[in-house]
């Protein structure tokens, strides 16, 4: 009876210790809502109590305000584990990733919200690592590079979404580091540089998109700026502009060409010349004409017109003379028809006419005359014929007609 009595007591003290831990590591239930009124679901998911914790374990939903689903997966105590899946709010996947202890692991796959396939991704320990694809939304690569530990290591190739070569680079530790190419999608070779930690470095070239690869500009950099002479080509393969940069600012002769006539011939007649100091024009500046005439002469004072400037009619006539000072006109300024007669003369004050202005006829005679006070027409207006007879007599003030 005594033996009997002490078995039952066994039996009982094992359901009960069976009991607690059934208790302690049962699964409930749980939502959760956007609303107060708990009519728009936001989560599913369950959960248990672990040392006296209540951590999220096994099957785990989350939905849009609009009911679709966003994303599915598994908790294990707390930490997302196994396959999961992520939507976007129409309801279309947008990304499968595997989590091991809360880390993404292996092979993941995100789309487009057409649902297709955009990039397929290798993580390991959370970091993406091997090779990431990139994909075009008619299914043609975009773009392939290598990663090792989230930065982009070795070559990178990427592609238009006709197939043909967009780029290729070089990349270490996450910068463009090495020999790097430029494509246009027609295939030809756009751009041709070097990179040292994602700055240029070396001899730069441009091309233009045709198939003879002529160039388009060529420069050198240093430590990711301009030094060096820097030229400006023109398709036919001659010359456009010729300068020479220091630490990414333009210094000393500029000259701007015009195209040859003949292909492929070093360089046409100049254009214009002048000198830059610190990226700005100073000094004298002339240009031409493409028969080699005269067309503008002036001075700049840090990059503005400042003095006298002249302009010529491409006969060698004047077109027009006056002064600026600190890029405004001032002072008396004439302009000429193209015979050599005054067109129009008159005076500026700091970019305004001002005073009394002329206009004349192309032989000379006057044809009107006004008055201007801050730009704007101020006094009488009288326009004359060709024989001198008065046409019209205005009269304004502040620029209103009275």
């Amino acid at each position: 009876m005594f033996l009997k009595n002490k078995i039952q007591k066994y039996w009982l003290l094992a359901i009960g210790y069976w009991l607690l831990a059934t208790l302690s590591f049962s699964q409930t239930t749980e939502q959760t809502h956007y609303d107060s009124a708990k009519k728009i679901k936001k989560e599913v998911y369950h959960t248990k109590k672990v040392s006296g914790k209540i951590v999220k374990d096994g099957f785990y939903q989350m939905y849009y305000e609009n009911g679709k689903l966003w994303q599915e997966g598994n908790f294990k105590e707390d930490k997302l584990e196994g396959d999961w899946k992520i939507n976007y709010n129409n309801g279309q996947l947008k990304q499968t990733v595997f989590y091991q202890n809360n880390f993404r692991q292996g092979n993941s796959k995100m789309y487009d919200d057409d649902g297709a396939l955009y990039q397929e991704l290798i993580y390991k320990d959370d970091k993406l690592n091997g090779k990431i694809i990139t994909y075009h939304p008619n299914g043609k690569t975009m773009e392939v590079s290598d990663y090792t530990n989230d930065l982009m290591n070795g070559e990178s190739k990427g592609f238009y979404d006709n197939g043909s070569r967009r780029f290729v680079r070089q990349y270490l530790n996450g910068k463009k580091n090495g020999a790097c190419e430029e494509f246009y999608d027609s295939n030809h070779l756009s751009e041709k540089y070097k990179c040292i930690s994602d700055m240029y470095e070396g001899e730069f070239i441009s091309y233009y998109n045709d198939s003879l690869n002529g160039k388009q500009k060529q420069c050198t950099y240093i430590n990711g700026k301009l030094n060096g002479e820097y030229i400006g080509y023109y398709q036919n393969g001659s010359i456009m502009i010729k300068g020479t940069y220091v630490n990414d600012s333009l210094q000393g002769e500029f000259i701007h060409y015009f195209p040859s006539k003949i292909k492929n011939a070093y360089q046409g007649s100049i254009a214009e010349k002048g000198l830059h100091l610190n990226n700005q024009r100073v000094g004298i500046w002339i240009s031409y004409y493409p028969d080699g005439g005269l067309y503008t002469t002036g001075n700049y004072t840090n990059g503005k017109f400042d003095g006298i400037w002249k302009i010529n009619f491409q006969n060698g006539k004047p077109k027009q003379l006056g002064a600026y000072a600190s890029g405004l006109e001032n002072g008396d300024w004439k302009f000429y028809h193209d015979n050599g007669n005054t067109y129009m003369e008159g005076a500026y004050v700091n970019g305004k006419k001002e005073g009394e202005w002329n206009e004349y006829y192309e032989d000379g005679k006057l044809r009107i005359k006004y008055h201007c006070k801050n730009g704007i027409f101020d006094g009488k207006q009288t326009a004359y014929d060709k024989t001198g007879k008065v046409l019209e007599e205005k009269n304004y003030e502040n620029g209103v007609l009275k």
